[in-house]
């Protein structure tokens, strides 16, 4: 089973730790009639990035599209939840969307055999 993190708890979790920025992996969804609607709010939403707006999350890997699929993928860097709500709001109803935390594997690791040996 998958676990599952709330992410305003793990952004202030890390955030008091000290960690290392939180990147978040987000899938999008859209039907194929919606297209240019999203491309639109896309359009929109690169824009105002391009003024250095921070009403939207850093991109560190830009929006790829997901092979012949109407899927779109992104990750983003340090966001704090009221940027994720303005990503979620920006592209409803068209769009459905899933953000996951992107845990570094070595640190985890690491705090793993820390943890037990307690």
């Amino acid at each position: 089973m998958e676990p599952r993190l709330r992410r305003g708890e793990l952004y202030k979790c890390q955030e008091k730790k000290g960690e290392d920025e939180v990147k978040v992996l987000a899938f999008f969804e859209y039907c194929p009639e919606d297209f240019e609607k999203c491309v639109e709010k896309f359009r929109v939403a690169m824009a105002d990035r391009a003024t250095g707006s921070t009403k939207f999350p850093k991109q560190v890997f830009p929006t790829h599209g997901v092979g012949g699929e109407y899927k779109t993928i992104v990750i983003y860097e340090d966001p704090t939840d009221e940027q994720l709500n303005n990503v979620a709001i920006h592209y409803m109803p068209e769009m459905k969307m899933r953000f996951i935390p992107l845990i570094d594997a070595q640190k985890f690791i690491e705090q793993y055999f820390k943890e037990k040996k307690k």
